[in-house]
């Protein structure tokens, strides 16, 4: 699990916080920094990201480094999920694309206003969520299931569903799943 840290008070230090991630992801599937200092443009977390590897970007974006703003409303727009006041749920980032980022950065640079004071951010390691599910009879069925179904998962409400498997082999170790899940994305496909 990540540690908890304090860095760049007085601004982002692009490589200090480029050093703990580095760390963290070497003995954990994720890291999590507290404080990482102010980035308003986003300039320093798109430097991180860089330097961590080549950075996805959706096909109808332009190439530049882009960092997604968001706007919290209670009248956000159903095609707008990360600024709806209603909680996203347990997924995986970019659950929906068939070619997705091994990694990805989130930056909060204020907390919602909508939500609760500090947050409910919760990681899970999807081989720990299958080896729970494989360890009851009722589990192992929605293992089976989930890997052998195509199911449809949907993001934007107008746009037609995109069909995959829910587990699947990922990664380079042999043998090694990955889990595909967004509930809100698989209710509306």
């Amino acid at each position: 699990m990540g540690r908890w840290s304090s860095l760049g008070a007085d601004g982002l230090d692009v490589e200090r916080v480029l050093r703990a991630v580095r760390a963290e992801l070497a003995s954990s599937a994720f890291a999590y920094l507290r404080r990482v200092g102010p980035d308003p443009r986003g300039e320093g977390l798109v430097a991180v990201a860089g330097a961590l590897g080549p950075r996805y970007v959706m096909a109808h974006a332009d190439r530049q480094p882009r960092v997604l703003e968001t706007l919290p409303s209670r009248n956000a727009s159903r095609d707008a999920p990360f600024d709806r006041a209603e909680a996203i749920g347990w997924h995986n980032d970019f659950s929906t694309r068939a070619l997705r980022p091994r990694l990805t950065l989130a930056y909060a640079d204020r907390a919602d206003p909508h939500g609760p004071p500090h947050g409910s951010w919760r990681v899970a390691l999807c081989d720990r969520v299958l080896a729970t599910l494989e360890a009851s009879t009722d589990g192992r069925a929605a293992v089976r299931f989930l890997r052998e179904a195509v199911l449809p998962y949907s993001f934007a409400v107008d746009s037609p569903p995109a069909f995959f498997r829910a587990i699947e082999c990922r990664g380079e170790a042999p043998g090694r799943r990955g889990l595909r899940f967004y509930g809100r994305a698989m209710r509306d496909g």
